[in-house]
């Protein structure tokens, strides 16, 4: 048996003895009331205590040594294993994406390059250099300088370190290029060799570790699970720390300008030996960082060329749909040979302006001819109409399409919609549009409002309407500040780890340990509420119902710190219920909490010999082991490695929001009947139970609907619905502008097409 097995082992034998311990110390306390049992007791709250931090210590560790399962193989192999789903996934979702956008339809625009300036590349004796020989390859072995797509990856592939920089002029195809790319390079890939992933370098943070970042954006676009037991962060790590993952960072231009030169340093100091890349930048824009001292390290520059005015006229000429159509396209290249470097030439050198006019002219009535006109005579004017045109256009095409169903718009407004979702939905600095983090959109107060009025209510139930009304301004005014999560204790303990340097080579546990911590306090200070009312009460009520009462109260305190204790979830989760797994991680939390009860418990005596004490104490625990067990049960993930797309993820967090919310509710409302049944007043139960139930279901920051990623979403949606700003079926409109190309897809998260169209549609709203 392995060191994870003997660990496992050793955890439910600790339970075992907390189990004893605690019946012994009961016992020993019901039988003597000499000052003997006063020792005996503090004995055993003494290893109970123990016992509690020992299991919390085994708990926190990184997950992935649970078992012997995750020892059974090298690291190496359980990479490469799941490297090959992780490309399976990659290819399938990046082929969707190519289908929708149509690149090969007609025929797919040659994407032409160049080795770029030699002063934007590394040296070719470090750029050709073997990492195993130390020989550089002569250069007639190093590769074509100069083709088209198949010998841009022939490079690569030819290139020792396989470093590339794809510079490029706005709209020049880059974007294009790494969708071809990718796909290129996953149909030729072998077992066992790196998955190339397209990621949205615009996300990037120069202060994180680029492979950090890595990892995090893999956890967030693609379901990573394994039969190993291992946690998609942990997977993610492996792939990342082994080399299977090529990361395609499109756009190192949309990163902030003044940090440019911070982030290819940090670059540079991020990629491990042999660790391969492939950068995409405008031209203009690397040419500064490389003069301001920055280059990225063991790169070759090259540089795409733009696309020929006949080669385009060819291509949208083929894209139309003949007839009267063709004609005006004739007209349209006539004027180009007439005028080859005039304003409408030099438009259609950009692979983006030339996908611009196909969308508008040959997917729809629309007469190209309108290029013609004499108001556009310069490449600008000529752009600003392209641009300002793609998007009536695009919806003016119904639901007619060839192999695409689109929704009708015409009694809406798109355009509108569009605006609002390029000016608040997403930002220049991140454009990515997430749905589960639409809620930023909106005034913290609005989606903030309604978990802070229901505990509110809870809390003034209870405990009557003074505190009620106090604990609702407050979590208001914290709510609408807009930096409620940051004021959290368990935000603060994880900036202190990171600080003092924590859990530095592990920071998934730093930010499970930081939860953890918060919400053991928390569900401490509802059980020391609990005792602390119960004590007015109890000497005046029947035990039992003064310990439900009390119970209740400390119930109501545990809702309303979590607003304080807990920060709210930030990305979608799925939901899951694995009969092992499940069942096993639902009782290691399970016995934690009771263990944790028991030290309480034993420590309570101890100190005040009261059975009442012991008595709130230990449903107060029962009951949060309960609730919490349950929470990590059922967020135990699948065993299938897929992309994820938005339309899935919010699925999958919707069905995992209300059944978590259900589960809390049932769970706090049959505990709360269970104990005034128990009590003799079972109707009074009733009303609390109902009342306790609802408050958890929609409040409780772990598992209440309200405060989940998706009711916060449904929240935002509903507000900006009634006000006009996007659409009600918000999820189909974002579905739909993808189908119609105005948005492309990059794993759970929609963008804009291109940033200038972002652009775009930010300065027509404002102005």
């Amino acid at each position: 048996m392995g060191a994870g097995g003997r660990q496992s082992r050793r955890t439910w034998i600790l339970a075992a003895l907390w189990i004893v311990a605690i019946v012994f110390a009961v016992v020993v306390g019901a039988q003597d009331d000499s000052g003997g049992s006063s020792l005996i007791s503090k004995v055993v709250a003494g290893v109970s205590a123990l016992a509690t931090l020992v299991s919390l210590a085994s708990d926190l560790r990184p997950r992935g040594t649970d078992g012997d399962d995750d020892r059974a193989a090298p690291g190496d192999q359980l990479a490469a294993d799941d490297a090959g789903q992780l490309a399976d996934a990659v290819l399938r979702s990046w082929s969707a994406e190519e289908e929708v956008r149509r690149l090969h339809s007609p025929w797919l625009l040659p994407v032409a390059w160049q080795l770029a300036d030699s002063n934007l590349s590394s040296v070719p004796e470090v750029v050709f250099r073997s990492p195993a020989t130390g020989e550089v390859l002569p250069p007639g072995q190093r590769g074509p300088e100069a083709g088209e797509l198949g010998d841009l990856v022939e490079l690569f592939t030819t290139m020792p370190r396989h470093r590339l920089v794809v510079l490029g002029p706005p709209g020049s195809g880059k974007s294009v290029f790494v969708i071809e790319v990718t796909l290129a390079l996953l149909r030729r890939r072998k077992p066992g060799e790196a998955v190339p992933l397209p990621l949205q370098l615009a996300s990037w943070d120069p202060e994180i570790d680029l492979n950090e970042w890595l990892i995090r954006q893999l956890t967030e676009n693609y379901l990573l699970t394994s039969s190993k037991r291992r946690s998609p962060q942990d997977i993610a790590r492996e792939l990342v720390e082994n080399g299977k993952v090529l990361a395609i960072l499109d756009g190192l231009d949309e990163v902030p300008q003044e940090l440019w030169s911070a982030a290819v340093k940090r670059l540079n100091r991020s990629l491990r030996a042999g660790q391969p890349l492939i950068l995409t930048c405008r031209t203009d824009d690397y040419r500064t960082t490389v003069r301001a001292g920055n280059v990225v390290s063991e790169s070759l520059a090259v540089e795409l060329r733009p696309t020929g005015a006949e080669t385009a006229l060819r291509y949208l000429t083929e894209a139309a749909p003949g007839g009267d159509s063709s004609a005006a396209w004739a007209q349209v290249s006539a004027r180009v040979r007439t005028d080859p470097d005039g304003p409408l030439a030099a438009t259609l050198r950009s692979p983006l302006m030339i996908s611009m006019a196909r969308e508008i002219y040959c997917d729809g009535p629309r007469d190209p001819r309108d290029l013609l006109d004499e108001r556009f005579d310069t490449r600008e004017t000529i752009e600003r109409h392209l641009l300002g045109e793609l998007i009536p256009a695009t919806y003016q095409r119904g639901g007619q399409q060839s192999r695409q169903r689109l929704a009708d718009w015409s009694h809406g407004r798109p355009e509108h919609w569009l605006r609002y979702l390029a000016a608040r939905g997403s930002s220049p600095a991140n454009p990515s549009i997430s749905w589960w983090q639409f809620d930023r959109a909106v005034a913290p107060l609005v989606v903030g409002a309604l978990p802070a009025i229901v505990a509110a209510a809870l809390v003034g139930y209870l405990l009557g309407p003074l505190p009620g009304l106090a604990f609702a301004l407050l979590a208001l005014i914290v709510g609408a500040s807009g930096r409620s999560r940051a004021w959290t204790l368990e935000t603060v303990l994880a900036g202190w780890f990171d600080r003092t340097g924590a859990f530095d080579s592990d920071p998934v546990r730093r930010e499970r340990t930081a939860r953890w911590i918060a919400l053991t306090a928390g569900r401490l200070i509802a059980a020391a509420a609990g005792v602390g009312y119960g004590y007015t009460i109890y000497q005046d009520r029947p035990l039992y119902r003064a310990a439900a009462d009390a119970v209740m109260v400390g119930m109501a305190v545990g809702l309303a710190d979590g607003f304080f204790t807990i920060s709210l979830r930030t990305t979608p989760t799925e939901m899951r219920i694995a009969s092992y797994r499940g069942l096993t991680a639902f009782l290691r939390r399970f016995l934690i909490y009771l263990a944790m009860g028991a030290a309480a418990s034993v420590t309570a005596w101890v100190l005040f010999r009261s059975p009442y004490v012991q008595l709130v104490i230990a449903v107060v625990f029962f009951t949060f082991g309960l609730v919490d067990s349950i929470n990590v049960w059922l967020d135990v993930p699948t065993d299938v490695t897929r992309a994820l797309s938005p339309r899935s993820t919010r699925r999958d967090e919707r069905f995992a929001a209300i059944a978590r919310s259900v589960t809390v509710a049932s769970t706090v409302s049959g505990v709360t009947l269970a104990l005034y049944w128990i009590a003799g007043a079972p109707r009074d139960g009733i009303g609390r139970a109902v009342v306790v139930g609802i408050g958890y279901g929609l409040a409780d920051r772990l598992m209440g609907l309200a405060t989940s990623v998706w009711g916060r979403y449904l929240i935002m949606k509903t507000w900006a619905a009634v006000s006009g700003d996007l659409p009600v079926r918000l999820m189909l409109f974002l579905d739909d502008a993808h189908r119609r190309g105005v948005l492309r897809r990059a794993g759970a998260v929609y963008q804009f097409r291109h940033a200038r169209l972002q652009q775009h549609l930010v300065q027509s709203g404002s102005g």
